[in-house]
């Protein structure tokens, strides 16, 4: 025998602790209630709810009242393009034939759901960025200090609050040993055996932008020794960029970036 509406919505609220009641009607059923239906929801105003304290990220945000908060995002989205990270970056693990497959694959998902961007880098920041980079090449063994690229803007302050992330007073930036890290593991020609474009200087030179326009996700491990990571993808210069960076102190670094001309 089937649940009776009541029954349901009572098992409803013990499995989930969220209040749905929905019934059918037909436009006859309405007129003869004197109920209209509207396109727009009713305004009642906003009230703040604090989520996130089982996850140990609490933080305030605000919902319209009546509505629970998690409504407004896609669990089953977030947790694919995690699960698409996590595979990403374990792709060195596998012989070369099959890490091209296997980032062939995670590429099929469309561009055009990404944030596509002009590139717009202000040349004495390119260039302190190239020399940046080519001295750490040129004197890998002396660890330059980090260089500060560019505030956060506000998409990408949003983004981080959304993973629990405080941005506070953090900068994006380049780090010597990290960079070493990036141009050793994805600067080579062998990349486009993977179906990528090897990483220069210049693409380093766009990571402000790269970061501060690029839809960003948490990372696969969250947090590595203390530090919190993130993931990130744009479209930029026509050339799909993705990149893991870590959360640090005062900084936010690249830990490793991966590009694919667009088709």
């Amino acid at each position: 025998m089937g649940l009776s509406e009541a029954e349901a919505n009572q098992k409803l609220v013990a499995l989930t602790g969220n209040f749905i009641k929905f019934r059918e009607q037909v436009r006859a059923d309405m007129a003869r209630k004197g109920l209209t239906v509207s396109a727009h929801a009713p305004n009642d105003g906003v009230e703040q709810r604090l989520v996130g304290v089982r996850s140990g990220h609490p933080q305030t945000v605000t919902v319209p009242k009546g509505i629970d908060p998690g409504w407004d995002y896609a669990p089953g989205a977030l947790r694919a393009n995690q699960v698409r990270a996590a595979l990403s970056h374990r792709a060195d693990l596998l012989p070369q034939p099959l890490q091209g497959d296997l980032l062939n694959t995670l590429g099929e998902v469309p561009p055009t759901r990404l944030r596509s961007v002009p590139v717009s880098v202000e040349p004495a920041r390119r260039a302190e960025a190239l020399g940046y980079v080519a001295e750490a090449l040129a004197n890998r063994a002396v660890k330059q200090p980090v260089m500060v690229m560019a505030p956060l803007s506000a998409s990408a302050v949003q983004g981080l609050a959304a993973m629990g992330i405080e941005a506070g007073t953090r900068r994006l930036a380049l780090g010597h040993d990290s960079t070493l890290h990036i141009l050793d593991s994805h600067g080579s020609a062998s990349e486009r055996l993977r179906g990528q474009e090897p990483i220069t200087a210049e693409d380093l030179a766009l990571f402000g932008q790269l970061f501060n326009s690029a839809t960003l996700t948490p990372g696969n491990p969250a947090v590595a020794n203390g530090v919190s990571r993130v993931t990130g993808e744009v479209v930029l210069g026509g050339y799909r960029y993705r990149f893991a960076a870590g959360v640090q102190k005062f900084w936010i670094v690249p830990i490793t970036l991966f590009k694919r001309r667009l088709k």
